[in-house]
């Protein structure tokens, strides 16, 4: 009960401190030692590594046709939506919880959204940045290719 207590005054104090700036927010969460969460207070962006393995395609259809493993994700946007194998995620407790079944809202510029769902770019690691909402919904910042 007295770890419950210091923790919520020092979550309580850095909130009050720095409430209303973003940036700082994630530092608060870094300096209550990950309890954060546990007030709302979680980093805003997000990465995510992966490879995209088809455009119009469903998840359950290549989930049959591939042994691309467990990880596998329907990225739904408004021009259409692909499958992604998801290798890495920079906040995998916020992701689990919020993202499932596997199916995830993009929203983002026209040109963001080409660019993740070029011909030429599926099978090539690809990272994208960007903030989850608790709606399932992933409002894209940037895209980056490699390799």
């Amino acid at each position: 009960m007295k770890r419950i207590r210091t923790i919520f005054r020092t979550s309580l104090v850095a909130m009050l401190l720095l409430a209303g700036n973003p940036v700082v927010t994630d530092s608060v969460f870094a300096f209550t030692g990950g309890h954060g969460a546990f007030f709302g207070l979680e980093p805003r962006t997000m990465r995510i590594k992966g490879k995209v393995f088809c455009t119009d395609c469903d998840v359950n259809t290549v989930r049959k046709e591939q042994s691309a493993g467990p990880r596998l994700y329907q990225f739904v946007y408004h021009q259409g939506n692909m499958v992604m194998q998801v290798e890495w995620i920079s906040n995998p407790l916020r992701w689990n919880r919020i993202v499932w079944p596997a199916r995830i809202w993009l929203r983002g510029s026209d040109e963001l959204l080409h660019k993740l769902a070029a011909g030429e770019n599926q099978r090539k690691e690809v990272e994208i940045v960007g903030f989850l909402s608790n709606s399932r919904t992933f409002d894209i910042a940037e895209v980056n290719i490699h390799g």
